[in-house]
């Protein structure tokens, strides 16, 4: 989950504040956390500099950042062994994509989904019309410019504003993972026929 702390440590004399909008907080994902424990899974909060403790009490889920068992050789073992990854799309998790690990992303812009792979499910965030109180089509997304974006600048002037997923959303999509996991990557008639409509137009628009 990213947040700004680990490149403004980094990098203190570099100005990476245009991709702020990529930083999530990390109590939206709790709920997702302890939702996969029910499942019997134990959940690793990855990174190496970041903001916030996962303040939970439950024993599955280890916050890894804080913990003296932290090391390079771990960080690279747990993203490379893992059963999924739950990523809102950061340089961290092409550990799990190198090793063909199942991923669960969140990215915006939705230019960047990862659609290599059958192992991969992506949601993205939610761009409202301000004026009429609407959210856009996928084809209106492309419409107005913003599936390329690379700054909450681009969305100046646009009458847009991009939504992140909420803390259900999250859940819903680690949830989902599960289920896919279980079915061998498998989907049921009617998902697979939303996904090949969704992905013919998506592949059409990026073309356009």
């Amino acid at each position: 989950v990213r947040d700004s702390l680990y490149l403004s440590k980094t990098f203190p004399k570099n100005d990476f504040s245009r991709w702020n909008y990529r930083d999530y907080d990390i109590n939206l994902f709790k709920l997702a956390c302890e939702e996969i424990t029910k499942h019997g899974y134990y959940v690793f909060r990855m990174g190496k500099l970041v903001q916030k403790k996962l303040d939970l009490e439950n024993k599955m889920i280890i916050d890894y950042p804080f913990s003296s068992l932290k090391n390079d050789f771990l960080d690279i073992f747990l993203l490379s062994n893992c059963e999924f990854c739950l990523t809102t799309d950061l340089g961290l998790d092409s550990v799990p994509f190198i090793a063909k690990r199942p991923i669960a992303s969140i990215t915006d812009p939705i230019s960047l989904m990862k659609l290599s792979s059958k192992k991969y499910l992506n949601i993205f965030g939610y761009y409202y019309h301000e004026k009429e109180k609407r959210f856009l089509s996928l084809k209106e997304i492309f419409k107005f410019n913003l599936a390329f974006f690379d700054s909450f600048e681009d969305f100046e002037g646009s009458g847009i504003k991009l939504i992140k997923p909420d803390e259900n959303d999250i859940k819903n999509l680690a949830l989902d993972m599960i289920e896919y996991l279980k079915n061998d990557f498998i989907l049921n008639d009617q998902q697979l026929t939303l996904n090949k409509k969704f992905l013919s137009e998506y592949d059409e628009l990026c073309r356009s």
